[in-house]
């Protein structure tokens, strides 16, 4: 349960997980026009001047209605953001206080994440702080204008039935919620939800995907990187990290882009996780997302990918103080906890006024 390259490392890590797929294998191809992965909807089209455009239904990309009005854009698969909060406005004031007993602790874990403890053990080193390094889970919502796509790299000989692909994306879906929900409403944030895609499911061999309707997800199918499947570097945000890249050069389309994985290989026993994705146990992945559940394990490393760290060495860095309840604190939560949200709320409310994303 490390981030990829220890706790704050360089490059790619344990199990290696730069995942975007080298040359050779094949393209299934893309979904048509206006279709979206699992029933999600993509993002609406602006029409003329009116109320918001609401995001696309059932998977169709049409967007009702017109441009946002005052404060807003045109509608997206997340609803639009009609009478988004001025973010200018919230740059001005005061970052919102956490609860007293966790004050310490995130003061603590921010140090960490923005450099203050670079050489100590477990400790990132200064060219992944959280600011210095260009391409974390916040940049990818706010990029994407509030969508986070992710590519499932299927790393194994199981089937995958309609059934468990749509329920690997709920899974993703809720999981990513569970993490964005303490942004909604929360220090100008400007959406109340995060709309989260597969748009790409990396295979060996075609036959494990059981389905025979091509238009629902792009498949890749034998293009691997570091040994595993993995969808094509054109699409990948990990390889592009620019904000105004436009995708143009992914052959299933620009809104098919990837800003994460999910590596799930058969009996993989040391997760990790990073800013390009996570790496872990197929098994135990869809037995966890099963239903309506959450797997604590792929909670913790998407953690990583917001740019939190680990507390294996929490000792080193701030000498008796307990480490936080949290599900970054591996074995002290099984979900992410209000803790975990204020961290998150933290890191937003510090990058908003740094200008991250003006």
């Amino acid at each position: 349960m490390t981030a990829a390259g220890g706790s704050g490392g360089g490059g790619a890590g344990v199990g290696g997980v730069s995942g975007t797929a080298g040359a050779g294998g094949t393209f299934a191809g893309a979904p048509s026009a206006g279709s979206s992965s699992g029933g999600q909807p993509s993002a609406g089209a602006a029409g003329s001047a009116g109320s918001a455009g609401s995001g696309g239904v059932g998977g169709s990309g049409a967007g009702a209605g017109g441009s946002a009005g005052s404060g807003g854009s045109a509608g997206s698969a997340t609803g639009g953001m009609a009478g988004a909060p001025d973010l200018e406005s919230c740059k001005s004031a005061p970052i919102p206080t956490p609860p007293a007993e966790m004050s310490e602790t995130i003061d603590i874990t921010w140090g960490e994440m923005t450099g203050e403890f670079s050489g100590l053990t477990g400790a990132r080193s200064n060219n992944r702080t959280i600011g210095n390094y260009p391409s974390w889970a916040l940049d990818h919502v706010m990029w994407s204008g509030g969508e986070l796509n992710f590519c499932v790299r299927w790393d194994s000989d199981n089937p995958v039935s309609e059934a468990l692909r749509d329920q690997i994306e709920d899974g993703l879906v809720r999981g990513v919620n569970a993490w964005f929900s303490a942004l909604s409403g929360y220090d100008c944030f400007p959406y109340p939800d995060i709309a989260v895609r597969v748009t790409g499911w990396a295979v060996r061999d075609r036959g494990t995907l059981i389905w025979s309707d091509e238009s629902i997800v792009p498949i890749y199918v034998n293009q691997l990187s570091e040994g595993a499947p993995a969808c094509p570097s054109n699409c990948s945000r990990f390889s592009h990290q620019d904000p105004d890249y436009d995708f143009s050069s992914c052959a299933a389309g620009p809104e098919y882009r990837v800003d994460q994985f999910v590596w799930l290989e058969q009996g993989y026993d040391a997760p990790n996780g990073w800013d390009m994705g996570c790496h872990l146990n197929q098994e135990d992945f869809v037995t966890r997302f099963a239903g309506t559940g959450l797997y604590h394990i792929w909670l913790h490393e998407f953690g990583h990918s917001i740019g939190f760290p680990d507390y294996y060495d929490w000792d080193v860095w701030a000498p008796g103080v307990d480490a936080p309840r949290c599900v970054m604190n591996a074995g002290a939560a099984a979900t992410v906890t209000d803790w975990d949200k204020w961290m998150l709320k933290r890191t937003w409310s510090e990058l908003l006024r740094d200008d991250r994303w003006m």
